[in-house]
């Protein structure tokens, strides 16, 4: 009876150690259960922080590349400009020899133009000697002048204008820049006119009368083309 008794309280020993068990085991597998939820939850908020992020780190790399570009694109306008900006200067370098040379050149040979030349391009020389004016005025000025005055060399020109010396009214005619011809407008007159160091000088030439009515009148259409001798003349200043 004693045996039965120690056996039945082993036996219920037994049975509480085992409900404990079971109960532990429960215990923890709801807890292994609840943590794996838990880190499923855990892992899906992961995720969804990583993709987050990605975004973010794509959205932050277009941005970088997108200012990357636009310093780039500073950078090259700023080095078109600088080179721009060292073209002009030594354009404008250029330019400034070039109208001090022409400065230097026309001089001394402008009170030798042909007066009607002179009158003509008074404006435009005075400007290219103007130095308030910008370098583009007196470079356009000076291309001008050198237009005009090549266009003067290379025809004949008529012009009335007064002898300085006599304030006589006179038919002139310009061979070019190299030399002239006037007559009174009777005929009474003739005479020649060159360019000299002391300017276009004029000097009556009577022994050249007849040839040089006879240019004006070919000139005039007043008579047939015909070969004339009329010889250059110099003016001693």
């Amino acid at each position: 009876m004693r045996f039965f008794t120690l056996l039945l309280l082993s036996f219920t020993v037994q049975a509480q150690s085992l409900e404990t068990l079971l109960a532990e085991r429960l215990k923890t597998e709801r807890a292994i259960s609840d943590s794996e939820q838990q880190w499923q939850i855990e892992q899906h908020n992961l995720e969804r922080t990583i993709l987050l992020y990605q975004k973010e780190h794509q959205l932050l790399q277009l941005a970088m590349q997108k200012r990357q570009a636009e310093r780039d694109e500073v950078s090259s306008k700023r080095e078109q400009l600088l080179q721009q900006q060292q073209q002009q200067e030594q354009q404008s370098a250029q330019y400034l020899a070039l109208l001090s040379t022409a400065k230097q050149q026309l001089a001394p040979l402008w009170a030798s133009f042909p007066p009607p030349l002179a009158q003509q391009l008074a404006r435009p020389y005075l400007e290219l000697n103007n130095s308030t004016l910008s370098v583009s005025q007196q470079v356009s000025a000076l291309a001008t002048l050198l237009k005009e005055i090549k266009r003067f060399d290379s025809k004949v020109h008529f012009h009335l204008g007064e002898l300085p010396e006599r304030g006589w009214q006179s038919e002139q005619l310009y061979l070019g820049m190299a030399q002239g011809f006037y007559r009174l407008p009777d005929g009474s007159e003739t005479g020649v006119g060159l360019p000299t160091k002391n300017g276009w000088q004029w000097r009556a030439t009577p022994e050249l009368s007849q040839q040089i009515n006879a240019v004006f009148a070919l000139y005039l259409q007043q008579q047939k083309p015909q070969l004339l001798d009329l010889p250059i003349r110099e003016i001693t200043p």
